[in-house]
């Protein structure tokens, strides 16, 4: 008897550890995705003249 609650509480455990994992997974992506719509959402910040090389190459 007791063989069978170790295989039931082996599939239980299983399940609770790919359910947390893909939490996870979900917490993680919506972090990423609210990242990017800050990220979007932000004016470009201008680089300093020693660092813009676009405007040396223009002159």
């Amino acid at each position: 008897m007791s063989n069978i609650f170790e295989e039931i509480g082996k599939k239980v455990v299983s399940e609770i550890v790919h359910t947390g994992a893909e939490v996870v997974v979900d917490i993680a992506k919506k972090g990423v995705n609210e990242l990017h719509d800050i990220v979007r959402d932000k004016e470009p910040v201008p680089l300093p003249p020693a660092l813009n090389h676009e405007k040396e190459e223009t002159k």
